[in-house]
């Protein structure tokens, strides 16, 4: 049990110093403290803990997250003087010996085990209607027209004129080339066959047709990319290509140096 008298002893409450100064005269400057209540409950009865924490400097004194600060004479230190490590232990094992409200193994209101992060955290039935009640309605998130509309706006324009370096380019393939297993690219590809392309409906102005041909001059593709090539274009209703423009790709290819073979 928690001895109340020795604590106070030390001086939390009868000292020329700040209550937190008491326990930094050290390098070790972590502490476990404890609430207790100041009234008897159906839980527990009156100078019982009702919450178990750990800190340095102000922590026992600052206000917490759903947790009342008490006033001085009821914030005691357990155990002062520790690196984060002994801290941690004995966090822990205070929540366990005095159980926790939430999990009906105890007395105290911590939501958590105790320790670093949120490790055993457990949320309250309101808080979980409360993310139910939030979420239902959004299948997968899609967002509305209008946040579309925002998410445009704010990118509009990022990264305009910037170049990237050589090593930069790099470093992105090396984060683009993870291996992928068959599940994942047979689900990227379903995926990619439900959206339409951006460029569906979109013309070309000419100064853009001139530019693109530019870049392409001169360009020869090998023959394993022909062959992909005409296997993807094979079996594809609605491609057929008129007279006109199989002379225009003939012209266009013989001008680049190839061999147009049909």
């Amino acid at each position: 049990m928690i001895n109340n008298g020795a604590v106070r002893e030390i001086g939390v409450s009868n000292c020329s110093k700040q209550p937190w100064e008491v326990y930094m005269s050290s390098n070790n400057i972590y502490y476990v403290y404890a609430y207790l209540r100041n009234k008897n409950s159906k839980t527990a009865n009156v100078g019982t803990p009702y919450y178990i924490g750990l800190g340095s400097k102000k922590r026992a004194w600052q206000k917490h997250k759903n947790v009342t600060v008490p006033d001085d004479n009821n914030i005691v230190i357990l155990f002062s003087g520790l690196d984060w490590y002994q801290a941690h232990d004995l966090e822990v094992r205070m929540i366990r010996w005095y159980g926790r409200k939430d999990l009906s193994t105890g007395i105290l209101i911590n939501r958590t085990n105790g320790g670093e992060g949120t490790r055993g955290y457990s949320h309250t039935q309101l808080t979980k209607d409360k993310i139910s009640k939030a979420h239902k309605g959004r299948p997968g998130r899609i967002p509305t027209a209008e946040q579309r509309q925002r998410m445009s706006d704010s990118h509009k324009g990022l990264g305009k004129g910037k170049k990237i370096s050589d090593e930069q380019k790099r470093q992105i393939g090396l984060a683009n080339s993870y291996p992928r297993s068959d599940e994942t690219k047979k689900r990227m590809s379903e995926s990619a066959k439900m959206r339409p392309s951006p460029a569906k409906g979109r013309k070309m102005s000419d100064e853009q047709k001139q530019k693109l041909s530019i870049a392409n001059r001169g360009k020869k593709q090998s023959d394993e990319t022909k062959q992909k090539r005409s296997l993807a274009l094979k079996g594809r209703p609605g491609r057929k290509q008129s007279d006109d423009t199989k002379r225009k790709i003939s012209e266009t290819l013989r001008n680049r140096g190839e061999t147009h073979i049909r």
